[in-house]
């Protein structure tokens, strides 16, 4: 009689509530394997008032400047000129491997990309 237990209605067996608040764990099989995914996104390395960033694949949980998977350009915004260096051929690997730029990287990507279309 599981889910059963002596009640205090004078000796008689009930059905026990218990059960209904305990949390139901279904662990995952062995076989399963989880990844992270990955982000291509600004990490900061500038002091206050001198922002300067690298453009790095990193597992999207982990901290704007933590510990990167790769390095594959930089970015200062204060510079004249072509602020930014983006290893191309870097990101399309890392696309093809499922990295998903932020929004802000997307639009440099593109930028690039026109850029080395237009020298070529």
């Amino acid at each position: 009689m599981e889910g059963w237990h002596w009640g205090l209605d004078k000796g008689k067996v009930v059905p026990s509530i218990l059960p209904l608040f305990q949390p139901q764990f279904r662990f995952p099989q062995s076989n399963q394997t989880h990844q992270m995914a990955l982000k291509i996104r600004l990490s900061r390395v500038g002091t206050k008032n001198e922002p300067h960033y690298r453009v790095v694949v990193a597992e999207e949980r982990s901290r704007r400047d933590g510990d990167a998977v790769e390095q594959i350009g930089s970015y200062n915004p204060r510079a004249k000129g072509n602020p930014m260096t983006i290893k191309l051929d870097r990101v399309d690997y890392w696309v093809s491997k499922g990295a998903k730029p932020t929004a802000t990287m997307h639009s440099m990507i593109k930028r690039a990309k026109r850029a080395a279309s237009a020298t070529a």
